[in-house]
């Protein structure tokens, strides 16, 4: 292979990442909000298709070897034999609800990935200017410090996360099941609370201000960039029913120290 993952530069891509933030945050917030969902849904593709464009172009100039694959929403679209050897997966606007809103907890994530895995990623957070990134082997940092997971070991002292699925309606399985979850570890836990977007909270829980987080669904796009973070600061990522996260044949993520992750797989593989 002709690219090495040292060779990213993790100024370059902050820089990068900020500027086009910049720009959209001057995008959404001077206009008034849209009337209804599809005029809100339109006008995030035309943001996040401006920021996706502006991405692609200046890291294929800056590093030519690595492929841009663009398949976020359509991950049964993909199978391993097909997956080009090193690509970036991005995430140009994660939590479209609270940028369109005017509401902080949005983020940017980049995976820079090895075939079926992970080997940098990037969750950055453009209203605290905080930079979540992670090397495979080599650790993961906020604005150039060492993060590492939380070291709680009992659920009665965790303070834990989770989210519901991005269409509620239409989801009623993932929505169901997040509902029955929540009612058997909230009495279990110092505290649960939804915080921002998924990469965001995962970002908290390698930084040690989330205990742990849990969630159902497919999304494996969704938590590639957080889990990268997770594990490199110590912490221990899987599905809800297996070890692995599997994309869209898993069932969900658990992100925690060790013996927390343990407790709430126990937990969640008990709910129906």
């Amino acid at each position: 292979m002709g690219f090495e993952m040292k060779t990213i530069e993790i100024d370059f891509v902050c820089g990068l990442v900020e500027r086009v933030n910049t720009h959209l945050i001057q995008l959404a917030r001077p206009k008034p909000l849209p009337a209804n969902r599809e005029a809100l849904f339109q006008r995030f593709e035309e943001s996040n298709d401006w920021a996706k464009e502006q991405l692609r172009s200046a890291l294929y100039e800056q590093y030519p070897e690595v492929e841009w694959l663009d398949a976020e929403f359509e991950p049964d679209k993909l199978s391993p034999a097909a997956l080009p050897e090193t690509y970036w997966i991005c995430d140009p606007i994660d939590g479209a609800i609270q940028f369109l809103q005017g509401l902080a907890g949005w983020t940017t994530t980049l995976c820079l990935m090895e075939k079926e895995h992970p080997v940098f990623s990037l969750v950055y957070d453009v209203e605290r200017k905080e930079a979540f990134y992670a090397y495979a082997g080599a650790g993961a940092f906020l604005n150039g410090k060492p993060l590492h997971v939380a070291c709680k070991p009992d659920l009665a002292d965790a303070f834990l996360a989770t989210a519901h699925p991005s269409f509620m309606r239409e989801d009623v399985e993932e929505t169901q099941a997040l509902l029955k979850a929540s009612a058997r570890i909230m009495p279990r836990v110092f505290a649960l609370r939804m915080l921002g977007t998924v990469s965001l909270q995962l970002a908290y829980v390698a930084a040690g201000r989330l205990d742990g987080y849990w969630e159902y669904g497919h999304d494996l796009f969704d938590w590639l960039a957080g889990s990268l973070l997770v594990k490199e600061a110590g912490g221990t990522v899987s599905g809800i029913r297996q070890d692995s996260l599997a994309g869209q044949y898993g069932d969900g993520v658990i992100a925690a120290n060790a013996q927390l992750h343990e407790k709430l797989q126990l937990i969640l593989n008990a709910v129906q």
